[in-house]
């Protein structure tokens, strides 16, 4: 597929960064969010000081070793994932270098703004339940 490259790395769109899987996505195929949050710029995150952030449009996971390919989310809300208490926003952002950074809210704060315009624009979406060890989409 032109554009896209296949990488593996942790799982940490889903909070389980033990675990390494095989993503294929488009560095270019990004989108402008609007955003609630302040995003920590130690990692060079594309955004403006109008609250807008870049964000990864699509992203897919491979699935088994029959070659498929399913939708993996490149914004997630994590409710006690990788720890008691957590409550994060976390994104797949693109940074200054051209890459991808993952980026979180600070704990405890859901960034509505941002998830609410990505569903309104088919972005995939992930709410994760670490208590109930469940997926919401």
């Amino acid at each position: 597929m032109p554009g896209k490259r296949i990488f593996s790395m942790p799982d940490e769109m889903r909070g389980r960064s033990d675990k390494i899987i095989t993503l294929r996505f488009d560095r270019s195929d990004t989108v402008d969010l609007p955003c609630a949050c302040n995003y920590p710029m130690g990692v060079s995150v594309v955004c403006d000081n109008i609250g807008r952030l870049r964000v990864l449009r699509t992203a897919e996971v491979s699935v088994g070793d029959g070659g498929l390919w399913r939708p993996y989310p490149t914004i997630t809300w994590l409710d006690g994932v990788e720890e008691p208490g957590q409550l994060v926003t976390r994104v797949a952002a693109l940074n200054r270098e051209g890459g991808i950074s993952i980026v979180n809210t600070p704990n405890g704060v859901f960034d509505e703004r941002l998830v609410k315009e990505a569903e309104r624009r088919r972005i995939y979406v992930e709410y994760i339940d670490g208590a109930e060890n469940s997926v919401r989409n």
